[in-house]
């Protein structure tokens, strides 16, 4: 039934859909402006099931009219729960959110892209772009303080066969790419800076 203190469109048997204002009448509710045919505006009567009753306009009396009223739809009065972050979820599933969000980041950098089918192993995608082959290992960033006081991000080393192998470690954090990992951290913070620092 229709809500006549609620916002109401018009439904065309077409698919048209039209907002519409309403005026009350002795016998029901007229439809203003504008139910537009060939012939000009039409003002029409309509019932609160939503089906035309009559019109004193372009259409004679018993003329199928292609027109009905419907409530506007409304956006529902409970919030929608939409869940955890993605730094809430276990690691498997951070894991692959965020592969799936760097492959999106390197289709729209012009990539076509390709996933390894094994959970496991040294490349998680490999990205082409022309002559351009990459081979990434999509790895999650963490943010931490440092004792320096600063906030930064941390991240796994690449392992000596991506090394030699050539792979890149493209960084997400909470469902977004951060960049390759020499851009988001320090490149003096690789492992070999580190292993010198130690004295190894």
């Amino acid at each position: 039934m229709i809500r006549w203190n609620e916002p109401i469109e018009a439904v065309h048997e077409d698919g048209r859909v039209v907002p519409v204002t309403l005026k009350s009448s002795r016998n029901g509710y007229e439809v203003r402006p504008i139910l537009e045919e060939e012939r000009g505006p039409a003002v029409a009567i309509f019932q609160s099931d939503g089906t035309h009753k009559w019109n004193r306009t372009i259409y004679p009396p018993h003329r199928h009219v292609p027109w009905r009223i419907r409530n506007v739809a409304q956006a529902p009065e409970t919030p929608i729960d939409e869940g955890k972050s993605v730094n809430e979820l276990s690691g498997c599933y951070k894991g692959v959110i965020h592969e799936m969000t760097a492959t999106i980041w390197l289709m729209t950098q012009g990539y076509q892209v390709f996933k390894n089918v094994c959970p496991s192993g040294p490349i998680d995608l490999i990205a082409i772009r022309d002559t351009e082959i990459i081979r990434i290992d999509v790895k999650t960033a963490t943010l931490k303080r440092q004792a320096d006081g600063v906030m930064r991000y941390n991240a796994a080393f690449l392992t000596q066969e991506q090394e030699s192998i050539g792979v890149k470690m493209l960084l997400a954090h909470n469902g977004v790419i951060l960049g390759w990992r020499d851009d988001v951290i320090d490149p003096s913070r690789s492992r070999r800076a580190l292993e010198k620092e130690a004295g190894r």
